[in-house]
């Protein structure tokens, strides 16, 4: 939960300086940490973790789109330089 913050945090401070090494970065690890979060969120689903089934499948959902994003980021500063 802290690296999503400083991934937040860091997204902000490079609105500002617009560096591409940095946006490269801030979505390497993005995509890692939502990577980890999509295994997370499936171990917590096949326990039964959550209290109805439309909450894992919307963390699951939302982990699966912010990954995809993730990697859309890193293709774009792939495709830019």
């Amino acid at each position: 939960f802290i690296v999503l913050i400083v991934i937040v945090a860091a997204s902000l401070l490079n609105l500002f300086f617009q560096s591409s090494i940095v946006n490269l970065a801030i979505s390497a690890v993005a995509a890692i940490l939502f990577s980890f979060y999509i295994l997370y969120d499936t171990q917590n689903i096949i326990r039964g973790n959550y209290e109805t089934p439309i909450e894992g499948a919307v963390a699951l959902y939302l982990d699966f789109v912010n990954l995809f994003v993730s990697l859309l980021n890193i293709l774009r500063s792939f495709n830019s330089r």
